[in-house]
């Protein structure tokens, strides 16, 4: 992914589509998350033997593309993309997580081809901090809707940073 120069937020297009993903999950990766959260059944959906996941556990291709360190073929975190473009717009303390909503449409089936859609949607400074929120919409190989994530970020604060007593 190509740097953009832009150093300011103000300089910063939105609505900024930052790329496409295609990537297939693998029961590895859900399992490796169910357990990292202490919920066995891995969001399996209905009857195992189907290979159904709940949408939720796509929220940790926002972050980390792996699974929690099981890489999935063509995966990236949707925010990497940001900071691979957009370097110059982080600063300290940066890309601090502010909130997350999701709506889920469908389960999607292991194995398959999953397409992520991430774009900036928006973007804000409040009380001195620069904000982005980064929306990714998955759907699978055939075009149906599977879950929409917008993700605010902080990206960079402005405030005088108090020392440490």
């Amino acid at each position: 992914m190509q740097r953009v120069d832009v150093t300011t937020l103000e300089q910063l297009e939105v609505p900024q589509h930052l790329g496409t993903v295609v990537f297939e999950p693998r029961l590895e990766s859900v399992k490796k998350l169910a357990y990292g959260v202490e919920d066995e059944t891995g969001w399996l959906v209905g009857d195992p033997a189907d290979g159904l996941v709940h949408p939720v556990f796509l929220s940790s291709y926002l972050w980390w593309p792996q699974g929690f360190y099981i890489q999935e073929p063509g995966a990236i975190g949707h925010f990497q993309m940001f900071r691979e473009k957009y370097e110059a717009l982080l600063g300290y303390p940066s890309h601090l997580h502010a909130k997350t909503s999701a709506t889920f449409f469908n389960p999607f089936r292991l194995g398959g081809k999953l397409v992520a859609d991430v774009s900036i949607s928006e973007k804000y400074v409040k009380r001195g901090k620069d904000f982005v929120v980064v929306q990714a919409t998955f759907t699978d190989g055939e075009g149906m809707p599977i879950a929409r994530y917008d993700h605010t970020v902080m990206t960079r604060s402005h405030v005088e940073l108090r020392p440490l007593s």
